[in-house]
């Protein structure tokens, strides 16, 4: 497990599977940057229990796993951007507040449903880049609407040409 705060970036990478903060109090069992950004690169899988970096202007969160996928618990930031060779996933009762989410995984499925998200622009894909494309199930839920007809927010992209559900049934 890795936790610290830095006042500027925060830059991990790791050979292996990566815990970022804790589910439980205190608070001091995080990874924050009070006016920075978070770049993480994991061969293994990354488990952002408790991440921040949600500085007005320079916070983003960047988690990039080469051989595994992503699990998010609680993000606080202005931009996050995920990279996964594998599926990405929410923690239950763990909230992702990011005006704006990438999410890139790689042909693998994508389900931030456990939660209501505090989420305003969202692009994500989970495609694969070979000759006969490949496509993962994406769900996301917002805080408000997510399906065909309404869509609270700025603007929300999903690209999953398998299923798209309205998870609000």
């Amino acid at each position: 497990t890795f936790a610290g705060e830095a006042g500027g970036n925060i830059t991990v990478e790791e050979s292996s599977a990566i815990t970022l903060g804790e589910t439980i109090d205190p608070l001091w069992l995080e990874v924050k940057s009070t006016s920075g950004s978070i770049s993480v690169t994991a061969a293994g899988r990354i488990t952002a229990n408790n991440v921040h970096a949600d500085h007005i202007v320079n916070g983003a969160i960047d988690l990039s796993s080469t051989a595994s996928g992503v699990t998010l618990g609680t993000i606080t930031t202005n931009t996050t951007n995920i990279t996964s060779s594998g599926d990405v996933l929410d923690m239950t009762g763990k909230i992702i507040t990011s005006p704006t989410i990438s999410i890139d995984a790689t042909g693998s499925p994508i389900a931030l449903t456990q939660n209501n998200h505090a989420i305003d622009i969202i692009s994500a894909s989970s495609e694969t880049s070979d000759t006969l494309p490949t496509r993962g199930n994406i769900g996301i839920k917002v805080a408000g609407n997510l399906d065909i007809d309404t869509v609270l927010g700025n603007e929300v992209t999903i690209i999953a040409e398998n299923i798209v559900t309205d998870l609000t049934r």
